[in-house]
């Protein structure tokens, strides 16, 4: 049996950021309603749904979980922000929930192949060079720079 590409290893922030941009662009082109995502919940959960007037927020905890289960969250948060998900929010997992409409089906399984390769592709290389000594508003201002 092939490896899991992703593997059983925890995502990190980046990889996290990565799998989010890559759904959030797929879903998108799909016609979905696009949530917004954060790691961890604020309640002691794997993951919540919050409906705010501004557009539904996933959050979906990352620490100590294998990345394939935080990737499933994922996608399964998408398809609850856009009401897809059978009533009762029972959470799918890896395992295709016996419930879901063809076409639900087919859209999960479709998320989660990009999901996954997204996880498994390298994040950037880190700059080498000496720490950055910028105060704190300094730094906000030069990461709003860098996602513009």
């Amino acid at each position: 049996m092939p490896a899991d590409p992703v593997g059983a290893a925890p995502l990190d922030a980046a990889g996290f950021a990565r799998v989010a941009g890559a759904l959030s662009a797929l879903a998108r082109r799909a016609g979905l309603a696009v949530p917004a995502f954060r790691s961890p919940p604020r309640r002691d959960a794997r993951r919540t749904i919050r409906r705010l007037q501004a557009g539904p927020v996933v959050a979906v905890r990352r620490g100590r979980r294998p990345a394939h289960e935080v990737v499933a969250d994922l996608v399964d948060g998408i398809l609850a922000a856009n009401d897809l998900l059978p009533p009762g929010g029972r959470r799918t997992g890896a395992v295709p929930d016996p419930s879901l409409p063809p076409a639900v089906a087919a859209l999960r399984r479709l998320l989660l192949a990009e999901a996954l390769a997204a996880a498994a592709e390298p994040g950037p290389p880190q700059a080498a060079g000496p720490p950055s000594r910028l105060t704190g508003a300094a730094r906000v201002a030069e990461r709003q720079t860098q996602a513009a």
